[in-house]
């Protein structure tokens, strides 16, 4: 019994140091916020979102630059050209492009220059379809990249939410194991009292105080868990400071409406219809 004493304390002084640090930030001013707006945050700062969008940029010019091969260009030049002409003659032999020494010589140097603008239209009319299939391949690579900044949006909505409700949860928990080690703490002075009096054996107060230190040993677990909830909902709203923000214990953000009065098949094709993923898989065919 004293070895598991000895033993339930000192993870208690562990988990007690691991946590010290984290207990003093938790004490710091927090800002709460309801679903809205850590959904409206998420998708602002979340860099995943941000990538999608740049994909989805880079696919609409590139459609654009597909577009292109289908107006005609214009394209202008222009050119300027000089010419250099030298004339030696000796003893009635005449050389051209140079000079030759001797006694004597005659030359006649002359120069010119010419310099002209070109402007040129032209346009394709005849390709074998290659054009038309590359505006069709980057017209669907368009598509699809937009359908996957959708499909982005709406994880990073899913995953807002999703962490959102988790640190609730865990709060939550934390507020439970806190009422077990109060109950722990009344049930263990009522025992002592109860011996104290003779009422009761004194191994019940052995076996209580254990009951109170596992429930402090569940505290503490349950506190840690909270701190991890904390930062993936940080994390999930893309940002680093895990002592920022807070989800707000709002009830009105669980308010869902969904149609009862229809099928399972007509929700179905609600979801072929509407799902980015799914619109995204069939442009990528």
């Amino acid at each position: 019994m004293k070895h598991r004493k000895h033993s339930i304390t000192l993870l208690l002084l562990v988990l007690a140091v691991a946590t010290s640090s984290r207990a003093c930030a938790s004490e710091q001013k927090v800002q709460r916020i309801t679903l809205k707006e850590a959904i409206a945050i998420a998708l602002e700062h979340q860099p995943n979102l941000a990538a999608a969008r740049a994909q989805a940029l880079s696919a609409d010019q590139q459609h654009k630059q597909a577009l292109a091969a289908y107006y005609p260009s214009l394209s202008a030049g222009w050119t300027t050209s000089s010419s250099y002409n030298s004339t030696s003659q000796i003893n009635g032999l005449a050389s051209n492009g140079g000079t030759t020494s001797g006694t004597s010589s005659q030359n006649a140097n002359g120069s010119s220059s010419t310099s002209y603008a070109d402007l040129y239209l032209s346009y394709k009319v005849l390709d074998s379809g290659q054009r038309s299939a590359t505006e069709q391949s980057a017209r669907s690579g368009s598509r699809a990249a937009n359908w996957a900044l959708a499909n982005s949006r709406q994880t990073v909505i899913a995953n807002a939410a999703t962490a959102y409700y988790e640190l609730l949860r865990r709060t939550s928990l934390v507020l439970v194991q806190q009422a077990d080690v109060q109950h722990a703490q009344s049930t263990l002075d009522l025992t002592q009292a109860q011996v104290d009096h003779g009422t009761q054996a004194i191994k019940d107060v052995y076996q209580t105080r254990a009951d109170l230190e596992t429930a402090k040993v569940n505290l503490l677990t349950a506190q840690n868990n909270r701190f991890v909830a904390l930062a993936q909902f940080q994390q999930a709203l893309g940002l680093t400071d895990v002592d920022e923000l807070e989800p707000a214990d709002s009830r009105t953000d669980t308010n869902v409406s969904v149609d009862a009065n229809k099928s399972l098949g007509d929700l179905l094709d609600v979801a072929y219809k509407t799902r980015p993923d799914v619109l995204q898989a069939q442009q990528n065919v």
